[in-house]
C-alpha cells in the first residue's frame, strides 16, 4: 500500500510540474503577436506606456517574492518571461513614438537592473 501511495503522489507531482512548465512555455508566446504587430506596423498608437510600467512592477514583485522565499522556478517563471516581453513592448513604443523623455530614459535603464537585482542572489551569498 505504501508503494501505491508513493506512486500516486509521484504521478501527481509529475503532472503538476509538467503543467507548470507548459504555462511557462505558453507565456513565452503570450505577447509575441502584440510585439509583432507593433514592429510590423511601425506604430505604437493606442498603447499606454505607464500601464506597461505598472505591469512590469507587478511581475517584478511576484518574481522577487518567489525567488527570495525559495519557491520552485515553475511558480514564478512566467513572470520573468512576461516582464521581458513587456519591456520589449515599452522599448518599441518609446522608439516609435519618439518619446525619449527623462522619465522614459530613467525607467528603461532602471527597470532591467531592478529585475536582475531581484532575481540574482545578493553578493554576500555568491561567495
Amino acid at each position: 500500500i505504501a508503494i501505491l501511495i508513493f506512486a500516486v503522489i509521484m504521478d501527481v507531482l509529475t503532472i503538476s510540474r509538467s503543467l507548470s512548465y507548459s504555462v511557462i512555455v505558453l507565456s513565452f508566446c503570450m505577447k509575441l503577436p502584440q510585439i509583432s504587430a507593433i514592429y510590423s506596423s511601425g506604430s505604437s498608437r493606442g498603447l499606454n506606456i505607464r500601464g506597461y510600467w505598472m505591469e512590469i512592477s507587478c511581475y517584478l514583485i511576484g518574481t522577487s517574492y518567489g525567488y527570495f522565499h525559495d519557491f520552485h522556478i515553475t511558480t514564478y517563471g512566467e513572470s520573468i518571461l512576461l516582464a521581458m516581453q513587456s519591456t520589449v513592448i515599452i522599448f518599441l513604443a518609446v522608439y516609435y513614438c519618439r518619446q525619449w523623455t527623462l522619465e522614459n530614459a530613467l525607467l528603461t535603464t532602471t527597470y532591467p537592473s531592478l529585475d536582475a537585482h531581484n532575481v540574482l542572489p545578493p553578493p554576500t551569498e555568491l561567495f
